[in-house]
């Protein structure tokens, strides 16, 4: 199946900025299998920059199988202004679309990347059974943290270099700090945002500290 995001061209748009031209789209597509998340795909990189038409896999047909799937679609509007925008689908067989309350699906992203995760095949070791990776999914980039061992981590990350990246919100101290405490046998995500077209460069600095989980 193929699927796109289309925004109306500038010109037929009652837009209070003249030289508005279109706005950045994120879209994340997970598979809803009995309330787990399982990621599909995460749409273009350059989407972030804002394109007519965004195709959520690159212009690749998807293969999905029959069932039943979330689309989060985001549109960071540059006027301000809220607009339509349609949704479209191609597949070859009937495909049944229809919008919901994003309540339903509470802390989306988080359940989507901790998925995502899951499945890195390579981890950073940082002692104490505790494993750290990150990867791309569309225009985020997620940081997933695992901890196997008996005892409470706090893994604290500093980002000496973060340009064309922002950081989300979950487990963020600063512009370039997250914290999070993670208890044994257990794990966490976070996530950062391309913020434009251009290269990205990350340095990040851990600290960690251990604790007798009581």
């Amino acid at each position: 199946m193929f699927m796109s995001i289309h925004q109306k061209p500038p010109k037929f748009l009652d837009s209070p900025d003249p030289q508005y031209t279109v706005s950045p789209v994120e879209v994340v597509i997970a598979e809803d299998l009995d309330g787990n998340l399982l990621k599909i795909t995460g749409g273009e990189k350059d989407s972030i920059t804002g394109k007519s038409t965004v195709y959520a896999h690159n212009k690749i047909r998807m293969k999905m199988l029959e069932g039943k799937y979330i689309v989060r679609i985001k549109v960071k509007w540059t006027d301000g202004q809220p607009h339509e925008f349609t949704l479209n689908t191609l597949s070859q067989l009937p495909v049944s679309v229809k919008q919901i309350d994003a309540n339903l699906y509470p802390k989306f992203l988080n359940k989507v990347y901790l998925d995502a995760g899951k499945k890195l095949k390579d981890r950073w070791q940082l002692g104490h059974s505790c494993e750290f990776g990150s990867g791309w999914v569309g225009s985020h980039i997620f940081l997933y943290m695992v901890n196997n061992g008996d005892t409470k981590w706090t893994c604290e990350i500093f980002f000496e270099k973060l340009e064309g990246l922002k950081l989300a919100k979950p487990f963020k101290t600063s512009d370039r700090t997250v914290k999070v405490t993670i208890p044994p046998k257990s794990n966490a995500v976070t996530w950062a945002k391309r913020t434009g077209e251009g290269q990205v460069a990350i340095i990040w600095k851990f600290n960690h500290e251990w604790h007798k989980f009581e």
